[in-house]
């Protein structure tokens, strides 16, 4: 229903930087009542994106090709989770927690560039009603 109304390409925009947020919060925060509000939000975020990112890769994909988006969007994040948490683990061992958090709050704000980039040339290829 959100999504309806503001558009699928801007809920996950605004998703991302939600995440980003929240990390650097949960890099600063020290008091239990701040990290209860920040998991709160977390899940806000959960609720936000989880589905609309397939919906949004249902409309810039075609019919036949769409299992195969989902496969291959499906395998990306799989694999992206094993290095990025790795290097959160060695982040959170060898550098501090927070470092840990920092890193997920940038990576999230390149991924919202990414995003961006990405809106921008399906605009320039296609002519698709993607909101």
């Amino acid at each position: 229903m959100v999504a309806d109304r503001f558009g699928k390409k801007r809920l996950i925009l605004l998703g991302f930087v939600l995440f980003s947020a929240l990390y650097c919060g949960f890099a600063v925060a020290e008091k239990p009542a701040a990290i209860w509000v920040l998991f709160g939000l977390y899940g806000v975020f959960m609720g936000l994106i989880e589905g609309i990112q397939k919906a949004f890769l249902a409309a810039i994909v075609t019919p036949e090709f769409r299992a195969t988006a989902f496969g291959l969007f499906s395998t990306a994040v799989g694999l992206a989770a094993l290095p990025a948490s790795l290097i959160g683990g060695w982040l959170w061992d060898h550098v501090s927690p927070g470092a840990t958090f920092y890193f997920g709050s940038i990576t999230a704000g390149l991924s919202a560039i990414l995003l961006i980039i990405l809106i921008m040339s399906i605009n320039k290829r296609t002519e698709l009603p993607v909101n």
